[in-house]
């Protein structure tokens, strides 16, 4: 099919969308209207802060500079519209953390294992338990997306 063909079909439809009002209304208006209206109604969703629960298992974190702590510290810092987006309380055992998961006194838990500095500063793969609550579903979302 030549250009000219593909043109002409272009311009017959075009030409018909023009010519009707009801048309252009549903076509450019009525978005115009809709966006304007559910931007006015639909607020921006608050910042959620999470109650998080850090377990140091690891042996070699005073070993060496790049550690957990380094990572809880970035955590700790992390803020947005100017609220932290978590309070971070440091359990003793992985035991205690799990229970204050599982009590809802935490939304998280993250455990770092034995050698975890260690695996971290040399490269290899430095892996790490995480327990997410379930009692309120739009923080245990919040708290999953920010593992993955």
């Amino acid at each position: 099919m030549r250009f000219s063909a593909i043109y002409a079909i272009f311009m017959k439809g075009a030409k018909e969308v023009l010519r009707e009002p009801e048309v252009i209304f549903w076509i450019i208006v009525f978005p115009m209207m809709y966006l304007c209206i559910s931007t006015i109604w639909v607020k921006p969703p608050s910042a959620i802060t999470l109650n998080l629960g850090v377990v140091y298992a690891d042996e070699t974190i005073n070993n060496y500079r790049l550690n957990a702590t380094t990572i809880v510290e970035i955590l700790n810092e992390t803020v947005m519209d100017d609220t932290k987006i978590f309070n971070i309380r440091v359990y003793g055992s992985e035991v205690e953390g799990i229970e204050a998961v599982r009590a809802g006194k935490i939304d998280l838990c993250i455990i770092f294992p034995n050698r975890f500095s260690m695996n971290l500063t040399w490269g290899f793969p430095a892996k790490l338990k995480v327990y997410i609550g379930t009692g309120n579903m739009q923080r245990a979302q919040f708290a999953e997306g920010f593992i993955r």
